[in-house]
């Protein structure tokens, strides 16, 4: 290092007092919102170059390293970090499929107390009294309940 700084050493200096010069232009040049450059340090519209520049250095890597952060929170929350989810789905199913069962219960329920209104709407409408027989049928797969009339029969 020693040897190169001694060989370039006027190539080293004008560089750093070019590189020197422009950095103080750049904070004394403003860059105002129609895109001309100015001097006047009272105007509030404008940013100094140096800031511009700065920012255009900056900003692209900083977009990046902000991208792929929300890529990889992204990817972690909605790939990778469903094992709850899958146990939540199983509890939810069996849930379903319980509700499921309740709901034929009641259904059935409601069906057979239309049953029993028809029935009972039935019986009060005819005046002969009747009683139940239960009738089975060979197999005694199915019982039925019929009313049968019990009139008097006439003596001759």
């Amino acid at each position: 290092m020693e040897s190169f700084l001694s060989r370039y050493r006027n190539l080293v200096v004008l560089l750093v007092i070019l590189v020197g010069q422009i950095a103080w232009l750049a904070m004394q040049v403003r860059r105002t919102n129609a895109g001309g450059s100015s001097l006047d340090a009272d105007d509030a519209s404008s940013v100094r170059l140096i800031r511009m520049w700065a920012n255009a250095v900056i900003s692209p890597p900083e977009k990046l390293i902000h991208a792929t952060k929300l890529g990889i929170s992204g990817t972690w929350s909605n790939y990778i970090d469903l094992m709850h989810v899958r146990k939540q789905n199983k509890d939810l199913q069996e849930l379903v499929g319980r509700l499921r069962l309740e709901q034929g219960a009641l259904l059935e329920d409601a069906r057979q107390g239309q049953r029993l209104q028809a029935l009972l709407g039935f019986q009060e409408s005819t005046s002969t009294p009747r009683s139940p027989r239960r009738l089975t049928a060979p197999a005694a797969a199915t019982v039925r309940t019929f009313f049968i009339s019990t009139r008097a029969r006439a003596t001759a």
